[in-house]
Protein backbone atom coordinates (compact mmCIF):
# COMPACT_ATOMS: atom_id res chain seq x y z
CA UNK A 1 0.00 0.00 0.00
CA UNK A 2 2.85 2.38 0.74
CA UNK A 3 4.06 2.11 -2.86
CA UNK A 4 0.61 3.09 -4.13
CA UNK A 5 0.56 6.03 -1.73
CA UNK A 6 3.87 7.28 -3.14
CA UNK A 7 2.49 6.88 -6.67
CA UNK A 8 -0.67 8.83 -5.87
CA UNK A 9 1.40 11.68 -4.44
CA UNK A 10 3.87 11.81 -7.35
CA UNK A 11 1.33 11.45 -10.15
CA UNK A 12 -0.78 14.54 -9.36
CA UNK A 13 -0.97 17.18 -12.10
CA UNK A 14 0.95 19.70 -9.93
CA UNK A 15 3.75 17.24 -9.13
CA UNK A 16 4.07 16.22 -12.80
CA UNK A 17 4.32 19.90 -13.78
CA UNK A 18 6.88 20.54 -11.01
CA UNK A 19 8.99 17.52 -12.03
CA UNK A 20 9.00 18.69 -15.65
CA UNK A 21 9.86 22.28 -14.71
CA UNK A 22 12.81 21.14 -12.57
CA UNK A 23 13.87 18.44 -15.06
CA UNK A 24 13.81 15.82 -12.31
CA UNK A 25 13.49 12.94 -14.76
CA UNK A 26 15.51 14.42 -17.62
CA UNK A 27 12.51 14.30 -19.96
CA UNK A 28 9.24 16.22 -20.14
CA UNK A 29 6.34 14.43 -18.46
CA UNK A 30 2.70 14.35 -19.52
CA UNK A 31 -0.42 14.64 -17.44
CA UNK A 32 -1.61 12.04 -16.69
CA UNK A 33 1.84 10.50 -16.36
CA UNK A 34 1.98 6.75 -15.77
CA UNK A 35 4.82 5.83 -13.42
CA UNK A 36 6.31 2.36 -13.03
CA UNK A 37 6.33 0.88 -9.54
CA UNK A 38 9.20 -1.28 -8.30
CA UNK A 39 8.97 -3.72 -5.41
CA UNK A 40 12.44 -4.69 -4.19
CA UNK A 41 12.81 -7.90 -2.18
CA UNK A 42 16.15 -7.84 -0.41
CA UNK A 43 17.58 -10.99 1.15
CA UNK A 44 14.30 -12.93 0.94
CA UNK A 45 14.38 -15.82 3.37
CA UNK A 46 13.43 -19.16 1.78
CA UNK A 47 12.00 -20.28 5.14
CA UNK A 48 9.61 -17.33 5.45
CA UNK A 49 6.26 -16.95 3.73
CA UNK A 50 7.56 -14.12 1.54
CA UNK A 51 8.43 -16.26 -1.47
CA UNK A 52 4.97 -17.81 -1.45
CA UNK A 53 3.44 -14.35 -1.81
CA UNK A 54 5.33 -13.38 -4.96
CA UNK A 55 2.86 -14.88 -7.43
CA UNK A 56 -0.34 -13.76 -5.65
CA UNK A 57 1.07 -10.22 -5.47
CA UNK A 58 1.75 -10.31 -9.23
CA UNK A 59 -1.85 -11.34 -9.84
CA UNK A 60 -3.10 -8.59 -7.54
CA UNK A 61 -0.91 -5.99 -9.29
CA UNK A 62 -2.29 -6.99 -12.70
CA UNK A 63 -5.88 -6.88 -11.47
CA UNK A 64 -5.37 -3.51 -9.81
CA UNK A 65 -3.73 -1.99 -12.92
CA UNK A 66 -6.48 -3.33 -15.20
CA UNK A 67 -9.35 -2.13 -13.01
CA UNK A 68 -7.75 1.26 -12.41
CA UNK A 69 -7.25 1.62 -16.16
CA UNK A 70 -10.89 0.83 -16.93
CA UNK A 71 -12.11 3.63 -14.67
CA UNK A 72 -9.35 6.24 -14.87
CA UNK A 73 -7.23 5.61 -17.96
CA UNK A 74 -3.56 4.77 -17.91
CA UNK A 75 -2.42 6.22 -14.58
CA UNK A 76 -0.17 3.33 -13.65
CA UNK A 77 2.78 2.06 -15.66
CA UNK A 78 4.33 -1.35 -15.11
CA UNK A 79 4.83 -2.90 -11.70
CA UNK A 80 8.05 -4.86 -11.31
CA UNK A 81 9.03 -7.23 -8.53
CA UNK A 82 12.80 -7.31 -8.16
CA UNK A 83 15.02 -9.43 -5.94
CA UNK A 84 18.57 -8.93 -4.73
CA UNK A 85 21.14 -10.28 -2.28
CA UNK A 86 22.61 -7.37 -0.31
CA UNK A 87 25.65 -9.36 0.85
CA UNK A 88 26.64 -10.01 -2.77
CA UNK A 89 26.16 -6.35 -3.65
CA UNK A 90 28.30 -5.28 -0.68
CA UNK A 91 31.34 -7.13 -2.06
CA UNK A 92 30.71 -6.79 -5.79
CA UNK A 93 29.29 -3.68 -7.49
CA UNK A 94 28.46 -5.86 -10.51
CA UNK A 95 26.06 -7.96 -8.45
CA UNK A 96 22.69 -8.37 -10.15
CA UNK A 97 19.15 -7.43 -9.30
CA UNK A 98 16.81 -10.06 -10.71
CA UNK A 99 13.39 -9.30 -12.15
CA UNK A 100 10.96 -11.81 -10.64
CA UNK A 101 7.92 -10.58 -12.57
CA UNK A 102 6.44 -7.65 -14.47
CA UNK A 103 2.75 -6.78 -14.41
Amino acid sequence: MQLLTYHSEMATPNQVLRATRHKEFGIPLNDPQPFDLHILLTDANNRSGTLGLIEPIRQLAELFRDRLGKHHGRLLGKTLCLGMDSAALAVNDDSTINCLWVA
